[in-house]
């Protein structure tokens, strides 16, 4: 089977095509790139590049592009703006894929408005949409998109085993003492509520760490680092907590789920789909700034029996399961059968 991939990130189409992923690509680019790569396993699988967005393109050359050269395949898996743009093809199916809508945005701003309203009607005539919780999938039943069907988040779980003894070494390679709690707040973005959380426990004797490749809150007395893919997850595993108080509306959060991989308690916001993911692994949710201090606490106090929990949850989401899963959503689209 022939399979065209349309990604509109620059990133992300050369990683597919080189089969070999930046340290930086991450959210729905990571998973992308690994559903990619599990297709290219079985299939002969190609970037369409007239769906990439290159800075220096202007949007109608984009636009144009994109409705005026859809590749001879026998399956176009699409991302959000080439699944809108494309001109169906007589012959060829078609997967989408959509990680989640910004809720905040889809509120306030009339172009985001009118967008999803063209996208949400255009896959009404997709094969099938692919997304990463019950949220996602239950909120595009209530558009009329019924051919949903949900492929979790994954990892390759072995890339997430540390010792005792490599954690405790980490741990002092940065100077944090062992008998402080380490708290991480998030990545040092917009809409992650590091900034809110820190407000909240400022007070409380933790020590807080965050990172990114930008500081975006670099006036915070909170310990920031740029890591490389092995060292974040010593740090997300070597921290006796994880927030993850996005006020985003989430798809998932792979952040919350790296860090239960790790058998590292979490308490979120419970935005979107990370619900899902917190509820079922057992962990903690606080939707009340106010009550965060003392969410804190009870976890700290039962930080063993939580990470467990986190664990066995989340462990099931393995390459294995992702490959399989997306290896069976073929073969059903192939065989016509939902």
């Amino acid at each position: 089977m022939t399979i065209y991939w349309g990604a509109s990130s620059p990133v992300l189409a050369e990683s597919i095509k080189t089969q070999a992923p930046p340290e930086f690509l991450n959210g729905g680019n990571a998973y992308d790139f690994a559903a990619a790569e599990c297709l290219g396993q079985e299939h002969s699988l190609h970037v369409w590049e007239h769906a990439v967005k290159f800075s220096d393109q202007s949007r109608l050359k984009y636009i144009w592009g994109c409705r005026e050269n859809s590749p001879n395949a026998d399956l176009l898996v699409l991302e959000p703006i080439p699944a809108l743009l494309t001109r169906k093809r007589k012959g060829t199916k078609y997967i989408a894929i959509l990680h989640h809508i910004d809720e905040r945005r889809l509120k306030a701003d009339i172009k985001y408005q009118l967008y999803i309203k063209l996208l949400l009607r255009k896959l009404k005539a997709f094969d099938q949409v692919v997304v990463v919780s019950e949220y996602w999938q239950s909120r595009l039943q209530q558009y009329g998109i019924t051919q949903t069907r949900i492929i979790y988040n994954s990892f390759d779980t072995a890339a997430y085993q540390f010792s005792d003894e490599e954690k405790k070494a980490f741990r002092s390679s940065l100077g944090f003492p062992e008998d402080q709690p380490l708290i991480y707040l998030g990545n040092s973005g917009k809409g992650k509520g590091v900034v809110e959380a820190y407000e909240q426990l400022k007070d409380k004797p933790y020590l807080f760490v965050s990172t990114g490749r930008k500081n975006e809150n670099a006036d915070l007395p909170v310990h920031h680092f740029n890591l490389q893919p092995h060292e974040y997850r010593k740090l997300l595993a070597s921290c006796d907590l994880v927030l993850a108080m996005s006020t985003m509306t989430e798809g998932w959060n792979r952040v919350a789920h790296e860090a239960m991989l790790l058998r590292t308690p979490v308490i979120g916001s419970g935005s979107g789909g990370m619900s899902e993911l917190l509820t079922k692994g057992g962990q903690c949710i606080c939707s009340n700034w106010i009550a965060l201090a003392g969410t804190v606490s009870y976890v700290l106090s039962n930080r063993d029996k939580l990470g467990t929990q986190a664990h066995n949850y989340v462990k099931q989401f393995d390459e294995r399961y992702f490959c399989q899963e997306w290896s069976r959503l073929i073969r059903s689209i192939v065989n016509g059968v939902s």
